[in-house]
């Protein structure tokens, strides 16, 4: 898996979620492959022989990715059931391909099953994944949201205020020829309960 810059959580579930999709995928594409290859063999095993089904052995295209998808299929058996392919190849591959045309349904059940909630999450969380600047917005929306912040800006603009009027009444801005700050500012210091 690549990792990329995730930019918030709602696209880190979707990269989860692509994964997730990814794997289940792949393990039906595996399934698939495999089930092709053995079904193959199982059509060229029925026309032979019973001599050249008793020399018959197991064709080198059928690779270690194919053993460990029939290994996966069968769990614990897995080990067993590829010495028993390679033992007795004739006897084996008509039931292991049955069991893997199994198993590659019961793959599609569950992806067709878990398909709809895939896409709910993907409308839930794809317009969400394109705000990159929520967490930056909110932490600052946070710290200028508190009353500090509120009673600093209101200083300010009180100051600011009372200068320009001191300046008009023909003060200076050093001196207080009006007053510093404004009446509202008596009424939130003072006036806290």
């Amino acid at each position: 898996m690549f990792k990329f810059k995730v930019k918030n959580q709602y696209e880190e579930i979707l990269y989860q979620l692509e994964d997730t999709m990814t794997h289940h995928d792949f393990q039906i594409g595996n399934q698939r492959r495999t089930l092709q290859i053995l079904m193959h063999e199982k059509e060229k095993i029925e026309k032979l022989t019973e001599q050249e089904k008793y020399s018959y052995r197991l064709p080198k295209h059928v690779n270690c990715l194919r053993l460990q998808t029939i290994s996966d299929t069968y769990a614990e058996m897995g080990k067993e059931i590829i010495s028993l392919l390679h033992r007795k190849p004739v006897k084996a591959i008509p039931i292991v391909s049955e069991r893997v045309a199994n198993r590659l349904q019961e793959l599609e059940n569950v992806k067709n099953h878990l398909l709809a909630s895939w896409n709910d999450t993907c409308e839930k969380n794809f317009k969400k994944s394109l705000d990159y600047r929520s967490l930056a917005f909110k932490s600052h929306e946070k710290r200028q949201s508190n009353h500090k912040a509120f009673l600093n800006e209101i200083r300010n603009l009180a100051s600011k205020t009372s200068k320009n009027a001191n300046i008009q009444k023909g003060g200076s801005l050093e001196g207080e020829f009006f007053c510093s700050y404004g009446s509202f500012e008596q009424i939130c210091i003072y006036n806290q309960a």
